[in-house]
């Protein structure tokens, strides 16, 4: 055998015998569970090193083998540890009061304060007038309409009163019902409107003031706007740092690989090897 063969062929078993140790030592690696001398001190002291080496074993032969792909409590937890992960990693920007404003004048329609009524009722008691409703309410009209501040002894008491001072739609509506609210808001200022028939009774309405719906101001709405904003960030986060791990991925079809059937033909061009 020449000189140059020889070495050659030293070369190549050195090359052999360093792979075989790096695999050897990446294996070995793989198996080691590192602890710290406070906590092995710890279990050793507490007779507890043995139940806290099965844990760690099993966990890591589960990840090992592929278990925690499957299962869907772990993947929900992993999912938030790393979602968790990339907020800390890449903190979103803290919210300022600039911020806010931009917000809110780019989202306004979100932070609308209701239309508020000022307004007063004579009512008439179904209870009390039976099926001479429509003809009592039709009475009372005729009273308001030739003495329209004369509504002391007029209708019946009613358990939420009889006036109210700027109170929102979903108030009005809760109380009285849509239909109500609907002719409400069409009422001419100060002058006595109806009656309004509801499952209560009947409803005479004079409207005092009406204030229309409006953006909330930033001191109104600011913890509103905040969660908001502060979610948005979050999300935007989220989304940048997940394109970046996807960019190291590729999904490819193995129907095997997941466990699920196969993909009918028509779907397969879908879910390819190019799919981000």
């Amino acid at each position: 055998m020449s000189r140059v063969l020889a070495l050659l062929l030293v070369f190549a078993l050195g090359a052999l015998a360093m792979a075989a140790w790096t695999r050897y030592a990446a294996e070995a690696d793989a198996h080691r569970i590192a602890i710290t001398q406070a906590l092995h001190g710890a279990l050793d002291a507490a007779g507890e090193t043995g139940r806290w080496l099965d844990e760690e074993v099993l966990v890591r032969e589960a990840l090992a083998r592929g278990y925690a792909l499957d299962d869907q409590i772990v993947r929900r937890q992993l999912q938030r540890r790393m979602r968790s992960a990339l907020l800390a990693e890449a903190p979103p920007e803290p919210v300022n009061d600039a911020a806010l404003a931009g917000w809110l004048a780019a989202h306004a329609d979100r932070y609308q304060a209701q239309p508020r009524w000022s307004f007063e009722q004579v009512y008439l008691s179904r209870a009390s007038h039976g099926m001479a409703l429509d003809a009592a309410a039709a009475a009372v009209g005729a009273r308001l309409a030739a003495r329209p501040d004369d509504t002391a002894a007029l209708g019946d008491p009613f358990p939420q009163g009889l006036r109210y001072t700027q109170v929102s739609s979903a108030q009005v509506e809760a109380a009285f019902g849509g239909p109500l609210l609907q002719r409400l808001a069409a009422c001419t200022p100060n002058i006595w409107c109806g009656p309004v028939i509801t499952s209560l009774g009947a409803h005479w309405l004079r409207l005092l003031a009406a204030e229309p719906a409006r953006t909330l101001t930033l001191d109104e709405a600011r913890s509103h706007l905040r969660a908001d904003l502060e979610q948005d960030r979050q999300q935007q986060t989220l989304r940048a740092g997940l394109d970046r791990l996807r960019a190291g991925w590729r999904l490819v079809d193995d129907p095997a690989g997941l466990g699920i059937q196969p993909l009918p033909a028509a779907a397969e061009h879908e879910h390819g090897e190019d799919t981000p």
